[in-house]
């Protein structure tokens, strides 16, 4: 039977079923799929009777059927054939005409007499003709004797996607024996057409129109004629763009059949002439189809005109009943309603139709797309056996509701499919991607296909979640499986990278980047950003004088790469290069954090007021106000702080920076006062506080109040507040490796301590003396100032290094939280008693300790 796509659809012998695109019928007259396609093409009595039979094993064959075959006609109007069956025996057939239609017998039905008989009648019958009818005669074996009526079909005209050749498709003359000649003419003739057929849609996917132009114009006259070939050419028109051309091949074909009526209808659909498509609906000459309503359906959704949503109601009313209850019919008419329709509309036309699972998806879809993912979920609950596909619609629904009552729906579901396929184990990587849940995505991502998009994904996840350096390492697995990156790729791995922060890290990426990708514009501004935090300006800036056209993005990235660096002199040169239209509040506060950073308070005002002031949102308000905290001027930070609040709400990141400034001016009445009105404004905000009472404390610490930071202490204990840990981490060999405060974990961890000694006494020996006013809490036992300062986490970092290499060149560390003033000298003496450059990434900005004992923040920071 005939499938709606257009394909067949074969039952067989064993139960099993095979679909195709053409089905070539040449199993003769009594043709099985002729019967159940053409039921109306049944074999009619001719008039001529049939007696046959067959010898027993022969000596020898009488001649010539020893050689050939044949048969001949006697005078008297009877035909006879003969030929050899094998090498022993041989088969006769004597013919006559006869009517009325004389009663058949089968095969080894006749009794003896019966027998006698006929084989006396095939005598008489037969009396005229010469040998060797008369000797397989007398040798006939008596069971094979058999009487049939001959019959035929009469011809018909092959259509569609079932062809039938041979005795299956014409009348067959029972004289004749040539329904195998007739077969092989017929299937060469298919065999062409199809062939003809096939090399234009070959030109169609490939887009080689020139070429199927060039088939057209060598087309004989009876091809061009043949309906699938004048279809195919239509298509290949329609595809060009040559829709003038396509019709004229419709319009002079003499036969227009269903098929070239969807065609030029998608067609016209394809090229966005919608109201040539209707008209052609309205005249069509033939009934349409299902795949008519279909097509006409799919293009009236993609209108922008809401006036074909009543003429496709119209068409629908007017429809039968099988064609409404068609699956494909009923999801593209759900589909138009829901794009043109009010939700009441489409759920009420929903709940008229017989379900089945192609319009829950549709349904299902349609609540996705208009934000309404419970409503998706809920409707998904009503299926009785839902397939892989709305159960793939399923889970993305609860990708779309971030809560935990979703998710846990989302895994009964899961934990009840068997052998889900790869299609649908994506579906589920996308549901936990979007709940970023790491352990559950790393999973299903041994379970699904890893391709580039996959790992892309996953590497995305981690990057989000501040897990930069599994990015890198799934990044060598994806090697590993000889599987390219693409700009993507590389895009997210820059990105890890830049938040990494160590430069041979980074330098080994970009080795990796293919030249190609060099030119994309994310990945340059992704570049610019990852050397700027890598310490490494000068490389940005090459990227940066590559871009033709920098954009907002590239101008931005490149001023904070100047600023984190400390020079905020290039960082205001290259503000004053940006177009005025680029200027956005993102280039606003770079520049003012880079201004911030350097100590150039003065320019940052300057820019800050030639900024409009519908242009100063919160970022820019914030970065001015660090400019003026940052150099103690707390009372013009305070000043824009109550400007910003006229019109908007308070905003912690600027009482935090101001807080910050107070600790260290070590002004302890500042930050109380700071820290009272912090935890007013910001009651609810558990982070917010906890980082505030730590900021207080250290300032009370700082300012000597050590009994003061102790009960400040305590009570973020006893609430619950936690203080975020210190923690460096350094690069040795590719290798990251991390340290805390005082910290005792590593094996190495008796040479480090041993290593921290021997530092201390060179730096003492070099005029070092501790600054015990950082010390923020009060000692233990067995602790002095000098050791608690001396275990903090940058230091044991370096100590490291130089177990690994005692005469090293070039250190860095990456550092979570701000450095201290105390490890700040100290580093700058390191650097110059071992001539070493050290970069320090703290939680502000990057710290570039020279030869000579500077620091590129020119202890301003």
């Amino acid at each position: 039977h005939e499938l709606d796509n257009g394909q067949i659809s074969i039952d067989l012998a064993d139960g099993s079923q095979e679909n195709c695109d053409l089905l070539i019928v040449a199993d003769g007259s009594n043709s099985v799929v002729r019967r159940a396609l053409r039921p109306e093409h049944t074999l009619n009595f001719i008039g001529v009777t049939s007696i046959l039979a067959r010898t027993h094993a022969l000596d020898k064959l009488p001649a010539p059927l020893e050689k050939t075959f044949g048969g001949a006609i006697g005078g008297d109007g009877h035909f006879v054939f003969v030929a050899s069956s094998d090498q022993t025996s041989a088969l006769w057939d004597v013919s006559y005409l006869c009517d009325p239609p004389r009663e058949a017998k089968s095969a080894g039905t006749m009794n003896d007499n019966e027998i006698d008989a006929v084989l006396a009648e095939v005598r008489e019958r037969t009396k005229v003709l010469s040998e060797p009818i008369r000797t397989l005669i007398n040798e006939t074996l008596r069971s094979s004797v058999a009487i049939f009526k001959a019959k035929d079909i009469v011809p018909f005209r092959n259509h569609g996607s079932v062809i039938f050749i041979g005795d299956a498709q014409r009348a067959r003359s029972p004289f004749a024996g040539n329904g195998a000649n007739m077969a092989i003419m017929d299937g060469l003739s298919v065999s062409l057409v199809r062939l003809l057929d096939q090399a234009l849609r070959a030109c169609i996917h490939l887009n080689d129109f020139q070429r199927g132009k060039a088939i057209h114009q060598e087309l004989p006259p009876n091809f061009l004629n043949n309906e699938y070939i004048r279809t195919t050419l239509i298509r290949l028109y329609m595809k060009c763009n040559d829709v003038d051309k396509a019709r004229e091949l419709f319009s002079t074909s003499s036969k227009k059949s269903i098929l070239m009526y969807n065609t030029m209808i998608e067609g016209f659909g394809k090229n966005n002439r919608e109201k040539e498509a209707l008209k052609l609906f309205e005249k069509m000459s033939v009934a349409p189809n299902v795949f008519t309503y279909t097509l006409l359906f799919q293009l009236c959704t993609q209108s922008s005109d809401h006036n074909v949503l009543q003429f496709c109601k119209t068409i629908w009313k007017k429809m039968s009943i099988d064609n409404q209850k068609n699956p494909y019919v009923s999801f593209a008419f759900l589909n138009l309603i829901i794009k043109h329709e009010q939700i009441s509309n489409w759920e009420k036309f929903f709940s008229q139709m017989e379900k089945n699972n192609i319009i829950y998806t549709v349904m299902m879809k349609g609540y996705l797309s208009n934000g309404m993912a419970q409503k998706a979920i809920d409707l998904f609950f009503h299926l009785d056996k839902p397939d892989e596909i709305v159960t793939g619609i399923f889970f993305n629904a609860c990708a779309q509701l971030n809560d935990k009552t979703t998710l846990d729906l989302a895994e009964k579901v899961f934990s009840r499919l068997r052998s889900p396929s790869d299609r649908l184990l994506q579906s589920i990587f996308t549901m936990y991607f979007q709940h970023k849940d790491i352990p559950k995505v790393e999973i299903l991502f041994e379970k699904i296909k890893r391709d580039v998009i996959n790992y892309g994904s996953l590497m995305k996840l981690y990057n989000d979640q501040n897990q930069y350096e599994k990015t890198l390492k799934l990044f060598q697995r994806m090697k590993n499986e000889n599987i390219q990156g693409d700009s993507t790729v590389f895009i997210l791995l820059i990105k890890a990278c830049a938040n990494i922060r160590f430069l041979s890290l980074s330098q080994s990426i970009v080795k990796q980047i293919p030249p190609n990708f060099l030119a994309d514009h994310w990945l340059q501004r992704s570049l610019i950003d990852m050397w700027g935090k890598c310490g490494l300006v000068d490389e940005a800036q090459r990227v940066f004088n590559r871009i033709a056209q920098p954009s907002i993005v590239a101008f931005s990235a490149m001023i904070n790469a100047y600023g984190l660096n400390g020079k905020g002199k290039q960082a205001i040169e290259l503000f004053h290069q940006v177009p005025m239209k680029m200027l956005d509040d993102q280039i606003y506060v770079c520049v003012l954090n880079a201004c911030s950073h350097s100590g150039l308070i003065q320019e940052a005002e300057n820019i800050f007021n030639e900024i409009p002031y519908e242009k100063r949102i919160e970022s820019v308000y914030a970065s001015m106000i660090d400019c003026f905290a940052r150099s103690f001027q707390f009372d013009r930070a305070q000043h824009l702080i109550d400007e910003f609040e006229k019109d908007h709400s308070p905003c912690p990141h600027m009482y935090m920076t101001m807080l910050s400034s107070a600790r260290n001016k070590k002004d302890a009445v500042l930050a109380q006062q700071l820290f009272d009105r912090i935890r007013l404004l910001f009651s609810d905000e558990k982070q917010i506080l906890s980082s505030a009472t730590v900021v207080l404390a250290n300032t009370y610490g700082l300012s000597g109040n050590l009994a003061r930071t102790s009960d400040l202490r305590t009570k973020m204990a006893e609430s619950g507040l936690k203080k975020v840990p210190g923690r460096s981490s350094t690069i040795v060999n590719g290798e990251i490796v991390h340290f805390y405060a005082n910290d005792r974990s590593h094996p190495l961890s008796e040479k480090l301590y041993h290593q921290l000694d021997q530092l201390k006494d060179e730096l003492i020996q070099h005029g070092y003396q501790v600054d015990e006013s950082w010390v923020s809490r009060p000692l233990v036992d067995g602790e002095t100032n000098e050791s608690v300062l001396w275990t903090h986490s940058e230091r044991l970092a370096i100590a490291f290094q130089l177990i690994q290499n005692p005469k090293p060149s070039f250190i860095e560390i990456v550092k979570n939280l701000r450095i201290c003033q105390d490890c700040h000298t100290a580093i700058k003496l390191i650097a110059q008693i071992h001539q070493c450059s050290i970069v320090i990434h703290d939680a502000n900005r990057i710290h570039h300790f020279d030869l000579t004992g500077k620091c590129s923040c020119n202890d301003y920071f």
